[in-house]
């Protein structure tokens, strides 16, 4: 498979449930691979309606996506190696170790440091709280270089730029039978907005000849939207190729999706072995119904092993209208074989 990066920049705020609870106070700002592949093919399926096409591309789909990450400009972010998180700095610096775990994504010269240098978090640490540090940790948990970012701070705070911005606003229920409101019925919704400069890319490997069609559902789907709430244009964005964007080469595979391992994952005894790995459970509803999709636990972004894992499809049962309902947990990786 041939793999591309693309960029969405958001047009219209982005609300996201992560966890699928139905909380709207609590809105992420990534985009996860399940929830991304499976909006592309939504998107997909409304310029293909064919039944039979549309039910193979749910199935076998022909491309595979990664979870879509932050860029700023020409710098992209990937998430923080898992392996890296236990480090061990000396008793003068170990105030700085709260703030170092809180680092989520790196920038991507920065993440192939970290890789390649295990003392990296340790020299790190020596200027972090000072404007002599090459580096800056901004809010939401993104590392980059001082340098790159410098122009945007006010007196070098790093705390004084974000890449995006969360909105609450307070809301109520509606009755729809009478159009009055709900007793009891406020609730906080939450949403991200980007800077004019920053948003999201994803990394995807289509199959031979299928690009035209996937960048058309792409299209397609930033002009309806992508989250909760497109009703009222939330989630709209607009896409370009991220041409730019190099995949760095290393050795040992870090997972940039979420992963649902398969069986022959799993044969081997010692197929967990050295590795370091996130558990993440992902639910949400059925779209169009009141229905709870079940719950499925996967590996997060970020999780390191000895081999790529295939990852696998998993079927969650039938939507009420009879056709499956699918969750995408195919592993996409950088590093080792894919």
């Amino acid at each position: 498979m041939n793999t591309r990066a693309y960029r969405l920049h958001f047009t219209a705020p982005l609300h996201l449930d992560d966890k699928g609870t139905g909380f709207y106070q609590h809105a992420d700002a990534l985009i996860h691979s399940d929830t991304l592949s499976a909006a592309i093919l939504s998107a997909w399926a409304q310029l293909d309606p064919d039944p039979q096409r549309k039910e193979e591309r749910f199935k076998t789909p022909p491309f595979k996506v990664s979870s879509a990450f932050p860029y700023f400009g020409n710098q992209y972010f990937l998430p923080r190696p898992i392996n890296s998180r236990a480090i061990s700095l000396p008793s003068e610096q170990l105030q700085l170790n709260k703030k170092i775990k809180k680092i989520k994504y790196l920038e991507t010269t920065l993440w192939q440091t970290v890789v390649a240098n295990k003392n990296f978090w340790q020299n790190l640490a020596t200027n972090l709280d000072t404007e002599k540090s090459d580096y800056v940790i901004l809010a939401g948990g993104l590392l980059m270089e001082r340098k790159a970012i410098s122009p945007y701070l006010i007196k070098g705070d790093s705390q004084s730029f974000k890449l995006w911005e969360t909105e609450t606003q307070t809301r109520v229920v509606m009755n729809r039978a009478t159009g009055s409101t709900v007793d009891g019925g406020l609730f906080d919704f939450t949403r991200i907005h980007y800077h004019p400069n920053s948003g999201l890319y994803f990394l995807v490997q289509l199959e031979s000849g299928q690009q035209p069609d996937f960048e058309a559902a792409l299209a397609w789907l930033g002009d309806s939207g992508i989250g909760s709430d497109r009703a009222c244009g939330n989630g709209l964005f607009e896409w370009k190729p991220a041409e730019q964007f190099r995949l760095p080469q290393v050795t040992s595979p870090m997972a940039l999706s979420l992963v649902l391992p398969n069986p022959e994952d799993c044969q081997k005894d010692d197929w967990l072995k050295d590795s370091a790995y996130e558990l993440i459970k992902r639910g949400g509803w059925v779209t169009g119904t009141g229905w709870r999709k079940p719950a499925v636990w996967m590996f997060g972004e970020g999780s390191c092993f000895v081999q790529s894992l295939q990852g696998k499809i998993e079927t969650l049962g039938n939507h009420p209208d009879g056709y499956p309902i699918y969750r995408d947990g195919r592993g996409f990786f950088v590093g080792g074989k894919q």
